[in-house]
Protein backbone atom coordinates (compact mmCIF):
# COMPACT_ATOMS: atom_id res chain seq x y z
CA UNK A 1 0.00 0.00 0.00
CA UNK A 2 2.77 2.33 0.96
CA UNK A 3 4.23 1.61 -2.23
CA UNK A 4 1.88 2.17 -4.23
CA UNK A 5 1.08 5.49 -2.62
CA UNK A 6 4.70 6.29 -2.66
CA UNK A 7 4.61 5.66 -6.80
CA UNK A 8 1.63 8.00 -7.27
CA UNK A 9 3.17 10.40 -5.39
CA UNK A 10 6.46 10.30 -7.97
CA UNK A 11 4.48 9.61 -10.86
CA UNK A 12 2.70 12.54 -10.18
CA UNK A 13 5.64 14.83 -9.44
CA UNK A 14 7.41 13.47 -12.86
CA UNK A 15 4.30 14.67 -14.53
CA UNK A 16 3.77 17.85 -13.29
CA UNK A 17 6.92 18.77 -14.32
CA UNK A 18 7.73 16.97 -17.60
CA UNK A 19 4.05 16.28 -18.83
CA UNK A 20 1.31 18.75 -17.34
CA UNK A 21 -1.01 17.40 -19.84
CA UNK A 22 -0.97 14.10 -18.23
CA UNK A 23 -1.92 15.59 -14.86
CA UNK A 24 -5.05 18.39 -15.95
CA UNK A 25 -6.57 15.58 -18.31
CA UNK A 26 -9.54 13.49 -17.46
CA UNK A 27 -9.79 10.03 -18.10
CA UNK A 28 -12.56 10.14 -20.53
CA UNK A 29 -13.22 13.19 -22.83
CA UNK A 30 -17.10 13.91 -21.28
CA UNK A 31 -18.33 12.82 -18.14
CA UNK A 32 -21.37 10.41 -18.16
CA UNK A 33 -25.02 12.14 -17.60
CA UNK A 34 -26.03 10.63 -14.84
CA UNK A 35 -26.21 12.67 -11.93
CA UNK A 36 -25.42 9.36 -9.71
CA UNK A 37 -22.17 9.13 -12.04
CA UNK A 38 -21.70 12.91 -11.46
CA UNK A 39 -21.91 13.48 -7.76
CA UNK A 40 -19.41 10.34 -7.31
CA UNK A 41 -16.68 12.36 -9.49
CA UNK A 42 -17.73 15.52 -7.79
CA UNK A 43 -17.17 14.12 -4.65
CA UNK A 44 -13.87 12.21 -5.27
CA UNK A 45 -12.31 15.87 -6.88
CA UNK A 46 -13.57 17.68 -3.40
CA UNK A 47 -11.67 14.95 -1.68
CA UNK A 48 -8.52 15.18 -3.50
CA UNK A 49 -8.89 19.08 -3.01
CA UNK A 50 -9.13 18.67 0.49
CA UNK A 51 -6.02 16.37 0.96
CA UNK A 52 -3.90 18.42 -1.42
CA UNK A 53 -4.68 21.70 1.27
CA UNK A 54 -4.65 20.23 4.30
CA UNK A 55 -1.14 18.89 2.65
CA UNK A 56 -0.14 22.46 1.76
CA UNK A 57 -1.52 24.44 4.79
CA UNK A 58 -0.03 21.76 7.77
CA UNK A 59 3.17 22.27 7.14
CA UNK A 60 3.34 25.47 6.54
CA UNK A 61 2.14 26.03 9.84
CA UNK A 62 3.63 23.57 11.78
CA UNK A 63 6.99 26.03 10.07
CA UNK A 64 5.85 29.17 10.93
CA UNK A 65 5.18 30.29 7.62
CA UNK A 66 2.09 32.78 6.61
CA UNK A 67 -0.52 33.01 9.15
CA UNK A 68 0.48 31.23 12.59
CA UNK A 69 -1.78 31.84 15.71
CA UNK A 70 -1.29 32.52 19.55
CA UNK A 71 -4.25 32.72 21.12
CA UNK A 72 -4.89 30.02 23.88
CA UNK A 73 -7.69 26.97 22.91
CA UNK A 74 -11.11 27.93 24.34
CA UNK A 75 -12.13 26.30 27.47
CA UNK A 76 -14.26 23.40 25.67
CA UNK A 77 -11.40 22.14 23.43
CA UNK A 78 -8.87 22.46 26.44
CA UNK A 79 -11.84 19.76 28.46
CA UNK A 80 -11.89 17.61 25.30
CA UNK A 81 -8.30 17.31 24.49
CA UNK A 82 -6.19 17.60 27.73
CA UNK A 83 -7.24 14.13 29.08
CA UNK A 84 -5.71 12.46 26.37
CA UNK A 85 -2.32 13.71 27.26
CA UNK A 86 -2.55 16.40 23.85
CA UNK A 87 -1.88 20.11 24.45
CA UNK A 88 -4.96 22.16 23.85
CA UNK A 89 -3.04 24.97 23.21
CA UNK A 90 -1.11 23.76 20.80
CA UNK A 91 -3.70 21.99 18.84
CA UNK A 92 -6.03 25.31 18.51
CA UNK A 93 -3.10 27.19 17.29
CA UNK A 94 -2.57 24.50 14.20
CA UNK A 95 -6.16 24.30 13.85
CA UNK A 96 -6.72 28.31 13.62
CA UNK A 97 -3.12 28.38 11.67
CA UNK A 98 -4.14 26.02 9.12
CA UNK A 99 -7.50 27.05 8.39
CA UNK A 100 -6.19 30.58 8.00
CA UNK A 101 -3.23 29.27 5.58
CA UNK A 102 -6.13 27.63 3.63
CA UNK A 103 -8.41 30.79 3.33
CA UNK A 104 -6.22 32.50 0.85
CA UNK A 105 -5.87 28.93 -1.80
CA UNK A 106 -9.48 28.39 -1.52
CA UNK A 107 -10.69 31.57 -2.43
CA UNK A 108 -8.13 32.04 -5.36
CA UNK A 109 -9.22 28.81 -6.35
CA UNK A 110 -13.01 29.18 -6.13
CA UNK A 111 -11.87 32.54 -8.59
CA UNK A 112 -10.38 30.83 -11.12
CA UNK A 113 -12.24 28.18 -11.32
CA UNK A 114 -15.03 30.70 -11.89
CA UNK A 115 -12.77 32.53 -14.74
CA UNK A 116 -11.66 29.47 -16.00
CA UNK A 117 -15.59 27.88 -16.58
CA UNK A 118 -16.22 31.20 -17.24
CA UNK A 119 -14.33 31.86 -20.28
CA UNK A 120 -14.31 28.18 -21.58
CA UNK A 121 -18.70 29.18 -21.81
CA UNK A 122 -17.66 32.65 -23.23
CA UNK A 123 -15.79 31.10 -26.95
CA UNK A 124 -17.69 27.47 -26.61
CA UNK A 125 -20.14 25.66 -25.21
CA UNK A 126 -18.64 23.55 -22.71
CA UNK A 127 -18.54 20.07 -21.60
CA UNK A 128 -19.74 20.48 -18.47
CA UNK A 129 -18.51 21.89 -14.88
CA UNK A 130 -17.14 19.03 -13.53
CA UNK A 131 -14.27 19.39 -16.70
CA UNK A 132 -13.42 22.63 -15.53
CA UNK A 133 -13.22 21.59 -12.10
CA UNK A 134 -11.30 18.64 -13.05
CA UNK A 135 -8.65 21.01 -14.54
CA UNK A 136 -8.53 23.69 -11.98
CA UNK A 137 -8.28 21.39 -9.09
CA UNK A 138 -5.29 19.38 -10.30
CA UNK A 139 -3.75 22.62 -11.72
CA UNK A 140 -3.66 24.33 -8.45
CA UNK A 141 -2.88 21.65 -6.20
CA UNK A 142 0.35 21.72 -7.91
CA UNK A 143 1.49 25.12 -9.56
CA UNK A 144 -0.87 27.48 -7.45
CA UNK A 145 0.27 26.12 -4.50
CA UNK A 146 3.45 26.32 -5.43
CA UNK A 147 3.33 29.69 -6.06
CA UNK A 148 1.98 30.62 -2.89
CA UNK A 149 4.04 28.37 -0.84
CA UNK A 150 7.15 30.72 -2.24
CA UNK A 151 4.97 34.16 -1.64
CA UNK A 152 4.39 32.96 2.00
CA UNK A 153 7.79 32.31 2.69
CA UNK A 154 8.95 35.36 1.22
CA UNK A 155 7.16 37.79 2.93
CA UNK A 156 7.89 35.60 6.48
CA UNK A 157 11.27 34.94 5.76
CA UNK A 158 14.48 37.27 6.57
CA UNK A 159 16.61 35.20 3.80
CA UNK A 160 15.43 37.06 0.65
CA UNK A 161 15.00 40.51 1.89
CA UNK A 162 15.26 42.23 -1.86
CA UNK A 163 12.80 39.50 -3.65
CA UNK A 164 10.50 39.91 -0.53
CA UNK A 165 10.21 43.57 -1.14
CA UNK A 166 10.02 43.40 -4.92
CA UNK A 167 7.07 41.14 -4.22
CA UNK A 168 5.29 43.80 -1.95
CA UNK A 169 5.87 46.65 -3.93
CA UNK A 170 4.83 44.89 -7.41
CA UNK A 171 1.65 43.80 -5.32
CA UNK A 172 0.80 47.37 -4.35
CA UNK A 173 1.63 48.52 -7.39
CA UNK A 174 -0.94 45.80 -9.24
CA UNK A 175 -3.78 46.66 -6.63
CA UNK A 176 -3.31 50.54 -6.87
CA UNK A 177 -3.75 50.62 -10.22
CA UNK A 178 -7.06 47.97 -10.18
CA UNK A 179 -8.57 50.34 -7.44
CA UNK A 180 -7.68 53.55 -9.63
CA UNK A 181 -8.72 51.71 -13.08
CA UNK A 182 -12.48 50.84 -11.21
CA UNK A 183 -12.82 54.41 -9.48
CA UNK A 184 -12.95 52.90 -6.55
CA UNK A 185 -11.84 55.66 -4.37
CA UNK A 186 -9.60 53.23 -2.00
CA UNK A 187 -6.01 52.67 -1.28
CA UNK A 188 -3.94 49.93 -0.39
CA UNK A 189 -1.03 51.39 1.03
CA UNK A 190 1.90 53.63 -0.12
CA UNK A 191 4.08 52.27 -2.76
CA UNK A 192 7.97 52.93 -1.77
CA UNK A 193 9.55 52.83 -5.36
CA UNK A 194 13.15 51.46 -4.22
CA UNK A 195 11.05 48.33 -3.22
CA UNK A 196 10.83 47.39 -6.76
CA UNK A 197 14.45 47.68 -7.38
CA UNK A 198 16.12 44.36 -8.03
CA UNK A 199 20.18 45.80 -6.74
CA UNK A 200 21.40 43.56 -4.48
CA UNK A 201 19.30 40.30 -5.08
CA UNK A 202 20.77 37.25 -3.62
CA UNK A 203 21.15 33.61 -5.32
CA UNK A 204 18.20 32.21 -3.04
CA UNK A 205 16.14 35.45 -4.26
CA UNK A 206 17.20 34.71 -7.58
CA UNK A 207 16.48 31.05 -7.35
CA UNK A 208 13.11 31.92 -5.78
CA UNK A 209 11.42 34.77 -8.30
CA UNK A 210 12.83 32.23 -10.68
CA UNK A 211 10.76 29.19 -9.33
CA UNK A 212 7.72 31.70 -9.19
CA UNK A 213 8.16 32.51 -12.75
CA UNK A 214 8.34 28.20 -13.69
CA UNK A 215 5.16 27.92 -11.67
CA UNK A 216 3.47 30.92 -13.63
CA UNK A 217 4.17 29.52 -16.94
CA UNK A 218 3.07 25.82 -16.06
CA UNK A 219 0.12 27.47 -14.09
CA UNK A 220 -1.22 29.06 -17.53
CA UNK A 221 -0.18 26.06 -19.61
CA UNK A 222 -1.97 24.00 -17.90
CA UNK A 223 -5.19 26.12 -17.76
CA UNK A 224 -4.80 26.01 -21.81
CA UNK A 225 -4.34 22.27 -21.85
CA UNK A 226 -7.47 22.34 -19.72
CA UNK A 227 -9.18 23.56 -21.94
CA UNK A 228 -8.18 22.20 -25.12
CA UNK A 229 -8.10 18.52 -24.14
CA UNK A 230 -10.99 18.44 -21.44
CA UNK A 231 -13.39 20.50 -23.22
CA UNK A 232 -12.12 20.42 -27.10
CA UNK A 233 -11.30 24.02 -27.35
CA UNK A 234 -8.99 25.08 -30.97
CA UNK A 235 -6.19 26.80 -29.84
CA UNK A 236 -7.23 30.72 -30.26
CA UNK A 237 -10.10 29.42 -28.01
CA UNK A 238 -7.75 28.15 -25.41
CA UNK A 239 -5.38 31.09 -25.61
CA UNK A 240 -8.55 33.31 -24.62
CA UNK A 241 -9.30 31.11 -21.79
CA UNK A 242 -5.92 31.47 -20.62
CA UNK A 243 -6.80 35.42 -20.73
CA UNK A 244 -9.52 35.37 -18.93
CA UNK A 245 -7.93 33.00 -16.27
CA UNK A 246 -5.48 36.06 -16.19
CA UNK A 247 -8.14 38.10 -15.24
CA UNK A 248 -8.43 36.39 -11.63
CA UNK A 249 -6.40 38.51 -9.88
CA UNK A 250 -8.09 41.38 -10.75
CA UNK A 251 -11.53 39.54 -9.85
CA UNK A 252 -9.74 38.57 -6.29
CA UNK A 253 -8.71 42.23 -5.42
CA UNK A 254 -12.13 44.03 -6.83
CA UNK A 255 -14.23 41.05 -4.71
CA UNK A 256 -11.87 42.41 -1.41
CA UNK A 257 -12.14 45.68 -1.82
CA UNK A 258 -16.06 45.34 -2.42
CA UNK A 259 -16.23 43.73 0.45
CA UNK A 260 -13.96 46.19 2.84
CA UNK A 261 -16.42 48.24 1.79
CA UNK A 262 -19.43 46.84 3.43
CA UNK A 263 -17.45 46.11 6.07
CA UNK A 264 -15.99 49.72 6.97
CA UNK A 265 -15.04 51.49 4.17
CA UNK A 266 -10.87 50.82 4.58
CA UNK A 267 -8.47 48.75 2.78
CA UNK A 268 -6.61 45.97 3.99
CA UNK A 269 -5.82 43.68 0.67
CA UNK A 270 -3.57 40.94 0.02
CA UNK A 271 -3.61 38.90 -3.29
CA UNK A 272 -1.21 36.74 -2.38
CA UNK A 273 0.31 36.54 0.61
CA UNK A 274 -1.23 37.36 4.10
CA UNK A 275 -0.10 40.95 6.42
CA UNK A 276 1.74 42.40 2.99
CA UNK A 277 -0.99 44.68 2.09
CA UNK A 278 -2.16 47.14 5.19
Amino acid sequence: MLVRAGTRLVRGVVGAVVAPSWLVQTERPGFESSRVSNAGRLARLSAVWIINLVAYAVPLTLAGIGFTATTDAPTAIAVVVTPLGISADGLWRLLVGTAQNSAFLTVATAVVFVTFHGSVLAVERSRGYLQSLYTVVYATSVYLVGIFTLVLFASTSAQVPTAEGFLRESQLVFIETTLTLFGLGLTAGTIDPEGLSLAGLSPRGELLLAGLLVFSVYFLYSMYLGARLNHGLDRLQSALVVGGVLFAPVLYVLGSALFTIALDGSVTLAVLAPGWVQ
